[in-house]
């Protein structure tokens, strides 16, 4: 803990920052986003404070195409505590409860704009095939007219039957699986753990419909100051790390 002199030399260095509001991310962190793809993977670089220089367009990079990282947080958890959350005061951590009622769950579905980093959400009690089909038909929707590249977790349910057939009448949508033990690489991922920290985690619902409430509301909030994401390490580096020594993978159960 720094304390005194100590807390105010760091706050001076830059190594501090003043608490963000809800929603909020910390500055020199975010650029413009990753737009260049490749075979297996996105290649992610950016302008921005620390930043991967853009380098010039590989052959395989889709014009004008829109790149969105897509992927559920299923089993989200309505959870009303036995009594309110006691706040944080001087000397005094936040308080709550151990106990808690379960009211019900709810499926996060959501794609993020690699681009802008721009969030959409749709919230199913379930997550198959039959909710992930009507999801990926409204992504398709919220941008007509365009080639979409989206990026989804190597697992069943994108490969459905259902899905697959749907994917070969409708040409301008491309799903790149990241590699197995991969979705790390999925950057969406990076989108959940902040709503999950900041709107989810401590939160009391009385309800299923109080959850997905709670979780609009956040997101409307992101969207109105949202900036990309951006990787420190070039991907070539990445793929590299990611597949070192192993040239298939195989899952075992």
């Amino acid at each position: 803990m720094l304390v005194g002199d100590a807390w105010s030399k760091a706050k001076t260095d830059g190594r501090l920052e003043e608490p963000k509001p809800l929603g909020q991310r910390p500055k020199g962190r975010l650029s413009i986003g990753p737009r260049i793809w490749s075979g297996r993977s996105v290649l992610a670089w950016g302008n921005g404070p620390g930043a991967i220089p853009i380098p010039r367009p590989r052959p395989s990079q889709p014009e004008a195409a829109i790149v969105l990282c897509v992927d559920e947080k299923s089993q989200i958890r309505a959870l009303d505590r036995t009594a309110p959350i006691l706040p944080i005061r001087p000397g005094i951590p936040e308080k709550q409860t151990h106990d808690y009622v379960r009211r019900g769950t709810t499926t996060l579905f959501a794609p993020l704009e690699v681009a802008t980093g721009k969030v959409t959400d749709a919230c199913y009690l379930r997550h198959r095939n039959e909710e992930f089909l009507p999801f990926l038909k409204q992504v398709a929707k919220a941008y007509p007219h365009r080639q979409l590249h989206i990026v989804v977790d190597n697992y069943a349910t994108p490969k459905h039957d259902n899905v697959t057939a749907w994917l070969g009448k409708n040409k301008r949508i491309t799903l790149h699986f990241t590699p197995t033990s991969g979705s790390w690489l999925n950057m969406v991922e990076i989108f959940f753990g902040i709503i999950t920290r900041q709107a989810i985690r401590r939160g009391t619902f009385t309800s299923v419909k109080d959850l997905i409430s709670a979780i609009e509301t956040f997101i409307d909030g992101w969207n109105e100051q949202c900036e990309p994401f951006v990787w420190t390490k070039p991907a070539d580096d990445i793929v590299k790390k990611a597949t070192q020594g192993h040239t298939t993978s195989i899952a075992r159960h």
